[in-house]
């Protein structure tokens, strides 16, 4: 909750089982069907309270509210604005690509007025929020004056609690230096430069020609030894730490004036450097406000440190917390290099390599959509990909932290859980992490469709009902409409339901279903009418419905961490609630939906041949024949080139194909086509003879 609210003082609210909260009072919404009424209970510790009762919904609030800013604006004149709130967010803005522009739609103002809408102040309501578990001893970050005192403070008193991190560096070892005491010494600067934009570090810099930076890798080795690692860094680590599940404790000594901060300088008092160390500080809240965990506002410096250690020992303490649900707009602030920085342009390569950017053409928004996707695939996906195939093990925790992300529900609106993204966000997310595994991505991408098409055709009770869970990925779900006698010929499906009474009873089978027996529930195109396209239709199964049974898990050369089975339905009976759209719509959920995946598995292609072209161009700079690097053959730069070619290429009609549908262009149909045949051929031959991936 982003507002206090007493049931009391609302006129309004029906019936006496209104429940209060304040701001930041966690909320389980049990249901959410209803427009302008939501049923939820209060989460306490951890634990679900028993009290249920009625909360004004989140488009209620905002409606209000928004009400309220017009009548507040037109009596202060059209050249004012509402001081009630303090917040500054900024309307968001797409993407150019291909030389379009295109405004994202904002699904929360209530309000499709843009004039009337740059003169209101945005709206607190509710904001979504998950639950992590707390496995691990968790870093701290202080923020504020006096930040290095406190930490050195730290460090001198509890010296079995808290650490320092090892920081790496590209420079040469001195004598008497070990590796992995005052630095993880790297090979060579181009390893860490490669390192950099890889985002495996949370920040870097350059000093005397020398490459320093603080490692994900060695914040998490401090934490592994039970200890807190104290960081002294900047707002925009939090996010990294976050992205890489190390949930830092954030914590900012804010200073109540100029004043406090001169008291406390002691000898050194500055009047001119206290006024700087103000104001930065200031900036720092309004920042990063939103990630801070705790602010810390005391008397004493004693006090302030007291009080650090109060909450650093009580957010310890706890087994889960709870964090914000990224979304897109939050993406944008997660640069590893911020403008300005000593080495933001650090390892661009002028080269064949070069050309092959996935950030080209992409704007600031859509490159940190990128970095944090790929980073998460690095971190998360990469180092197991191997024995997951090997062992045939389906990652669902891994799959549970990309939903964290906001990666489970990408493109679904965000009233009961979704992203609120775009097909584009989608295309770069996908080929992001399937740098990392492509099988699990793929997964991920089919998830994605399912909730969708939950999202888009679904009745408000069956959104509320799933989208949330999905979004989380507590439930994962599986797509089903090839059958043993048909594939693409989608019209010509035999499965059947017959309505009886309040229930369909399916009968009929569906093969190759990724996720198939793993999954915990299953779209299902079947007929329900006549033998033309007409009469399909879509109905949610659920996993241990009476008569739903799964074949043997298919054997298969590649992609094994992603179970494939038949799903066998034999007088199965699904309560007719499960419908998705209405009775004869289940073509149009398909084919729409069919839309979507083609670019998905499409972009899930370009990781693979991203992947492959990398891996190659690292070992043509370090295998040598005849006393010379293989990149210096002729034969093997135009075989690289001609591969960089092809996966340039894929990718400009993959974006372009998402770029149409997400504007629902005349020609989405037949793109989105077109970047599936080529993308996947394409790269298909690049990951062949790049040696790298072989299916």
């Amino acid at each position: 909750a982003e507002f206090d609210y007493d049931p009391s003082k609302d006129p309004s609210i029906p019936g006496d089982r209104g429940l209060s909260f304040r701001t930041g009072d966690i909320l389980y919404v049990t249901n959410a069907a209803d427009d302008s009424w939501w049923q939820a209970k209060r989460i306490t510790d951890g634990q679900e309270e028993e009290e249920l009762g009625i909360i004004p919904s989140k488009s209620r609030v905002e409606k209000k509210e928004r009400a309220r800013q017009k009548r507040v604006n037109f009596n202060q004149g059209s050249g004012s604005r509402s001081n009630t709130l303090d917040r500054d967010k900024k309307k968001k803005k797409k993407f150019g690509l291909f030389g379009k522009s295109v405004d994202r739609k904002d699904t929360q103002s209530g309000d499709d007025s843009d004039n009337e809408q740059d003169n209101l102040e945005p709206v607190p309501s509710y904001e979504l929020v998950t639950q992590h578990e707390v496995n691990h001893t968790r870093p701290v970050i202080i923020f504020g004056p006096f930040k290095e005192l406190i930490n050195d403070q730290l460090l001198n008193d509890h010296p079995d609690k808290f650490a320092n991190c090892v920081p790496h560096t590209s420079r040469p070892k001195r004598e008497k230096e070990v590796d992995g005491r005052e630095y993880y010494f790297v090979p060579s600067r181009e390893q860490m430069e490669r390192d950099i934009q890889n985002y495996l570090f949370i920040e870097a810099g350059e000093y005397g020609g020398n490459l320093y930076g603080t490692s994900v890798s060695a914040v998490r080795e401090v934490a592994n030894a039970s200890k807190h690692c104290i960081l002294d860094v900047s707002g925009h680590a939090i996010r990294r730490l976050i992205t890489a599940g190390l949930f830092p404790v954030a914590i900012y000594v804010k200073p109540r004036d100029v004043k406090w901060i001169l008291d406390n300088m002691g000898d050194e008092a500055n009047e001119e450097r206290a006024q700087q160390m103000y104001e930065k500080s200031i900036k720092i809240e309004q920042q990063f406000g939103d990630l801070l965990t705790a602010v810390i506002e005391e008397e004493t410096l004693n006090d302030v440190y007291e009080q650090t250690c109060a909450v650093i020992d009580r957010e310890q303490s706890l087994e889960y917390v709870w964090m914000y649900r990224l979304k897109t707009s939050f993406f944008r602030h997660l640069s590893l290099f911020q403008r300005g920085s000593v080495i933001s342009n650090i390892g661009r390569y002028q080269s064949i390599s070069h050309t092959c950017d996935v950030e080209d053409a992409l704007d600031e928004e859509h490159k940190a959509i990128q970095q944090t996707a790929y980073q998460f695939g690095q971190t998360e996906m990469a180092p197991f990909m191997y024995e997951w195939d090997r062992t045939e093990y389906f990652p669902k925790d891994t799959l549970r932290k990309a939903a964290q992300l906001g990666f489970a529900a990408i493109y679904c609106r965000d009233e009961y859980g979704g992203t609120g993204g775009t097909r584009l966000d989608a295309s770069i997310i996908f080929e992001a992490l399937s740098q990392g595994c492509v099988s699990t991505a793929a997964y991920l991408s089919i998830h994605n469709m399912c909730v969708w098409m939950i999202d888009a055709f679904a009745s408000d009770a069956n959104r509320a009902k799933w989208i949330p869970r999905l979004a989380t990925m507590e439930l994962f779900s599986s797509y089903c409409l090839t059958e043993p006698g048909s594939g693409s010929d989608a019209a010509s499906l035999s499965t059947r339901a017959e309505r009886k009474g309040d229930k369909y009873i399916l009968n009929g089978s569906k093969a190759f279903i990724s996720g198939g027996g793993e999954s915990d529930i299953y779209l299902v195109m079947c007929r329900t009418g006549d033998q033309t396209p007409k009469g399909i239709s879509c109905i949610l199964v659920e996993k241990d419905t009476p008569g739903l049974s799964y074949g043997k898990k298919e054997e298969k050369v590649g992609w094994n961490c992603q179970p494939t089975r038949q799903v066998i339905m034999d007088d199965c009976e699904v309560p007719v609630e499960n419908l998705i759209g209405k009775e004869g719509q289940g073509f149009e959920i398909a084919m729409r939906g069919l839309n979507g995946g083609r670019i998905n598995i499409a972009s899930c292609s370009l990781g693979a041949a991203q992947a492959s072209i990398q891996k190659t161009g690292e070992y043509l700079k370090v295998r040598k024949q005849f006393g010379r690097p293989l990149e210096q053959f002729q034969h093997l730069q135009f075989k690289l080139a001609e591969m960089c070619t092809k996966l340039v290429a894929s990718r400009l009609l993959v974006r372009k194909a998402a770029l149409a549908l997400d504007q629902n262009a005349k020609d989405t149909v037949p793109l989105c086509a077109m970047a599936k045949l080529f993308a996947t051929d394409a790269c298909f031959d690049v990951s062949i003879k790049m040696n790298y991936y072989s299916y």
